[in-house]
């Protein structure tokens, strides 16, 4: 956290049982380590993204955060295209270059937009 100037640090996890979906994040402060906040909903699975959004209402109003600029509206990428993008950078962790890429042509075939897909691929054809 500290390279990358940030002042605090978001840990989460999340259960799923029976259909109920229970969420909980904490706030880290960075350079001292100690809990800030902690947070926790549960409610049924299918209201997922409303938690999520909430939850961060809620840790931005508590913290006095406000976002430094609005961010670039973005379609959602495909499941199929962030599966074979996670394949990739499975392969490439293992060393398997040849492979990742061809996740990462895979993942760029179904939605040519995936700005991350094309990064990796693109660093590794440079050679990087």
């Amino acid at each position: 956290g500290k390279l990358l100037g940030v002042q605090y640090l978001l840990q989460g996890s999340y259960t799923d049982a029976f259909g109920q979906l229970r969420i909980d994040v904490r706030v880290v402060d960075v350079e001292t380590g100690r809990l800030i906040e902690a947070k926790e909903t549960t409610r049924p699975r299918t209201d997922v993204f409303r938690m999520v959004t909430e939850l961060a209402g809620e840790v931005f109003r508590d913290l006095r955060l406000t976002p430094a600029e609005r961010l670039p509206e973005r379609r959602p990428v495909p499941a199929t295209a962030v599966v074979h993008f996670s394949q990739g950078l499975g392969f490439e962790d293992r060393g398997d270059v040849e492979r990742a890429k061809a996740m990462y042509r895979r993942a760029l075939e179904i939605f040519p937009e995936y700005e991350e897909a094309r990064a990796r691929l693109e660093k590794l054809e440079a050679g990087a």
